[in-house]
């Protein structure tokens, strides 16, 4: 997006340079439903880790926070995405929020859809870009009902990932003959926002280094298997060019353990003579990073919609979720490494995210404690000690 990206609190904001008109929550313009129901179409399939687990979060926070969650899968099919998130903000009777993913671009007639009704929408993961952007414009333009959009720091996070790789390889003297660190970066797919974002931040830290050559990037569609076919060939191919890759830059975790396993079957082991980085927090990767296999996994984006029902609260409560007038927010990543596994596993790597208290995130809760700190603090230190002091 363009304009000011401050980061504050382990959240940033990202939004216009103009200030946009103030819109009061709705519970500040009429009474809050008593148990709101929240309607949340997620793009994903029943069984895919990372939408599971997204949803698993959801549904932990939504009882928390006292929202009635309808939760209904596109099962990655893009016109079933489009045409699911229409019907929600076309239904009767209305959902109290709609909650959308603009994955693959789909979200702006649904949204329109729902700013025609009246219906508060927010937009989660995947915010609006480009030509979308353009077209609807920014949450609260107008005063409209697109209250809101939360999505993670994606491009830092794709630079953070890089830079700890050529650290890695540096340190370990993971070279190739030339003398250069040879990189084979992976990507997902070309209409991701999340996944371009992340692929910029990889070419930022290349860009910003001497001694590293970008030899491949390759688009993996997210799936593990379609990584590790194409790592078969670029090994096939780095042997005939006599180079010896060193480092591999994963867009998410399956396509970093897909690389891995082309490695391995090549006979290279990962984590001696080649270093790897994924992200999502998958408890596989977090298992592979405990084992010396995989350098870091970023990740946080999987609480993404329980940090949106956060927000949602606050708007119903009278507690309005902008930062200076902005409501486009994005909130900071982090890696999990060796170093950090030990006291994160408990929460991240089990996935207990009933052991949450979701409730000490809410603005409305804080103040009521004396923290009149405007930003949200999503970090994964806020996290642990979420979980520290629930029950």
């Amino acid at each position: 997006m363009v304009g000011r990206r401050v980061a504050l609190g382990g959240l940033a904001v990202a939004g216009m340079a103009a200030a946009m008109p103030s819109v009061m929550p709705m519970a500040l313009a009429q009474p809050a439903p008593r148990t709101p129901r929240v309607v949340f179409i997620n793009p994903g399939r029943a069984g895919e880790g990372f939408w599971d687990d997204v949803s698993t979060a959801m549904r932990a926070a939504a009882d928390q926070l006292g929202f009635l969650l309808e939760i209904r899968m596109a099962e990655r099919d893009r016109s079933r995405l489009r045409a699911m998130a229409i019907a929600a903000a076309q239904e009767q009777p209305a959902p109290d929020a709609l909650l959308l993913v603009n994955e693959e671009q789909t979200a702006v007639p649904a949204l329109e859809a729902a700013v025609q009704r009246g219906l508060p929408t927010m937009l989660l993961i995947n915010e609006l870009s480009g030509d979308d952007l353009a077209r609807v414009g920014p949450p609260r333009r107008a005063g409209d009902s697109f209250i809101g959009s939360l999505s993670p720091a994606n491009r830092t996070a794709g630079r953070r990932m890089t830079e700890a790789l050529l650290d890695a390889a540096r340190k370990n003297n993971l070279r190739a003959a030339d003398g250069r660190i040879h990189l084979l970066a992976l990507g997902g797919e070309l209409g991701t926002i999340a996944g371009m974002e992340r692929s910029r931040g990889m070419y930022d830290a290349v860009a910003a280094a001497n001694d590293v050559i970008l030899d491949r990037h390759l688009l993996a569609g997210w799936q593990q298997g379609e990584a590790r076919l194409l790592t078969r060939r670029y090994l096939d191919w780095a042997i005939r060019a006599a180079i010896r890759p060193t480092a591999v830059w994963a867009a998410n975790d399956p396509m970093a353990l897909g690389a891995m396993e082309a490695f391995e079957e090549a006979g290279r082991r990962p984590g001696k003579e080649a270093v790897f980085a994924g992200l999502n927090w998958s408890a596989e990767a977090l298992r592979a990073v405990g084992e010396g296999r995989l350098l870091l996994s970023e990740g946080g984006h999987l609480l993404g919609g329980a940090w949106a029902l956060v927000m949602l609260r606050d708007w119903f409560d009278g507690f309005d979720f902008t930062l200076d007038g902005d409501a486009s927010l994005q909130f900071d990543l982090s890696p999990i490494d060796a170093a950090s596994l030990s006291y994160c596993w408990s929460v991240i790597g089990e996935r207990r995210w009933q052991g949450l208290d979701f409730r000490r995130f809410t603005r409305g809760e804080r103040r009521r404690g004396g923290d009149m700190r405007q930003a949200y603090d999503f970090s994964l230190p806020a996290i642990l000690a979420s979980a520290k002091g629930a029950g």
